[in-house]
């Protein structure tokens, strides 16, 4: 059965400056943690930043007003520096875990 995913529609005007205003700073500063603590790039770490807050590569891509294939291009790079395996999928390996899960 194929997977089927439901993509959100972005208001008008989403960009990263009005997601990082909207959490308070929040977004910069785990982009800052993640830069410092995993040396992602800038791009890379605000790429995590939005896949930990449910945002896919095609939103991200919208949110930037890049192709979704340039933040594919990511991708590999996100995956060496934060050691997650090639057949887990970047959207699951940052999802919220439940308190049971290790």
């Amino acid at each position: 059965m194929p997977h089927h995913h439901i993509e959100r529609h972005l208001p008008a005007g989403t960009t990263w400056e009005s997601l990082n205003a909207a959490s308070n700073g929040g977004l910069l500063e785990r982009t800052r943690i993640l830069r410092r603590d995993h040396k992602l790039t800038t791009m890379e770490a605000k790429c995590v930043a939005l896949l930990e807050q449910g945002y896919n590569n095609g939103e991200i891509a919208e949110i930037f007003g890049i192709l979704p294939s340039t933040v594919d291009n990511h991708t590999p790079d996100i995956r060496h520096k934060l050691k997650i395996p090639i057949d887990v999928k970047l959207s699951v390996a940052f999802l919220p875990k439940t308190p049971n899960q290790p």
